[in-house]
């Protein structure tokens, strides 16, 4: 009888292993190829979030910030200071570090105090971006300063990068260290960051919104509101809404690199908002000094000098204008014919309406806001040589 016997085989033959390793590999290879797409994709996601994060930070920023302009300022003070192509500054009330200042945006008992109050002469600064120094004159509201502080943004060009065409935005308080707001920001093509838009009363009496451009525009007189706060000095008085307009990127070079465009439009609620004067006492007079003048024609003038009142730049600082008095002989007084803006340290004035054979006598107040008046100040009588026959 033969018996067949089945023998168990152990392992596996060479072709069952090359298939097993070639089935494996494959494997392996779709794998690696999901996970290396699923990091791709997620690396891309994290650096898009941070660039809308990015874009969103620095915008609002900027608008939070510049909806406070006006708020808090005195009557002499200008809201807008400077808007540029890169750089806007404004004053407003933003913080505080009394508990007791109920007019400011924010408190913050910790702020340092060269942010919580006007910029005075001693403490002058230069507008970031430009050559443009401000103020130039203190507001003061009675013996105090401003709470008022000076609140500049600017774009500019970053150094740290290997990129050549990428900004930061800066946030400035007064002359203080800026600090940064953002960064990665490009600028949109063919457009400026910043562009503003004015109201405009035309003829037909229908007020409207107006695209200015990216000026410059700056509030050159000393004081607003005054004699010299008027025509292309007051232009910037009308400006309502600045448009900001940038991209940001992720900081990370190659054609990856997500780009995010910003195109917003800010309004400034409190701009042209009229600030209510309230003035303390009559500011203090000045001293008026008289002097016969030669003029290049050979005729005679009468030269009239003073300083300014101390309650010009120091004191109550609401001085707005000097008015001028004239009479000839022992006439009275009359009316003031001339009057002469404040905002200069001392004030000259050529009165070259005068009668040859007559003697005048001329008188000067300081006005403040209220309207009120200091005393006359009376200067020697003037004669005026007659003509030699």
């Amino acid at each position: 009888m033969i018996t067949n016997r089945i023998r168990s085989r152990a392992g596996v033959t060479l072709l069952e292993l090359l298939v097993a390793l070639v089935v494996g590999a494959i494997i392996m290879q779709i794998a690696l190829s999901f996970f290396a797409r699923q990091g791709r994709s997620f690396s891309s996601g994290v650096a898009a979030m941070g660039t809308m994060q990015n874009a969103r930070f620095a915008i609002n920023t900027m608008e939070k910030d510049v909806r406070t302009m006006g708020i808090g300022v005195l009557a002499s003070q200008p809201s807008l200071v400077y808007a540029g192509p890169d750089v806007i500054a404004f004053n407003a009330n933003y913080a505080s570090n009394l508990s007791t200042d109920l007019n400011a945006v924010y408190v913050d008992p910790s702020a340092p105090a060269g942010q919580v109050e006007a910029a005075t002469l001693t403490t002058r600064f230069t507008i970031p971006m430009t050559s443009t120094g401000y103020p130039d004159g203190n507001y003061n509201d009675g013996a105090s300063n401003s709470p008022a502080e000076t609140i500049s943004f600017f774009f500019q060009p970053d150094p740290t990068t290997t990129r050549t065409d990428d900004f930061v935005l800066y946030r400035q308080v007064n002359g203080t260290t800026p600090a940064v707001v953002a960064r990665n920001l490009l600028k949109s093509a063919g457009q400026q960051f910043l562009e503003y838009m004015a109201v405009e009363v035309p003829s037909d009496a229908a007020t409207r919104m107006v695209t200015l451009g990216s000026g410059p525009y700056r509030h050159s007189a000393a004081l607003h509101g005054g004699g010299q706060d008027a025509g292309a000095a007051a232009k910037v008085d009308s400006i309502r809404a600045v448009r900001v307009r940038f991209a940001v990127t992720s900081g990370t070079a190659g054609p990856a690199d997500p780009v995010r465009t910003v195109d917003r439009t800010i309004r400034m609620p409190n701009a042209g908002i009229s600030v209510r004067n309230v003035c303390g006492d009559a500011p203090q007079g000045v001293a008026l000094g008289a002097s016969l003048v030669s003029l290049p024609d050979g005729t005679k003038a009468v030269r009239l000098a003073w300083s300014a009142s101390v309650d010009e730049n120091s004191g109550e600082a609401d001085v707005l204008r000097y008015v001028v008095w004239r009479r000839a002989g022992s006439l009275p007084l009359g009316d003031p014919f001339v009057s002469i803006p404040a905002g200069g340290g001392s004030y000259t004035y050529v009165d070259q309406a005068v009668e040859p054979g007559t003697a005048y006598q001329y008188a000067v107040a300081a006005q403040d806001c209220t309207p009120a008046r200091s005393s006359q100040s009376f200067s020697a009588s003037v004669p005026i040589p007659a003509p030699v026959p």
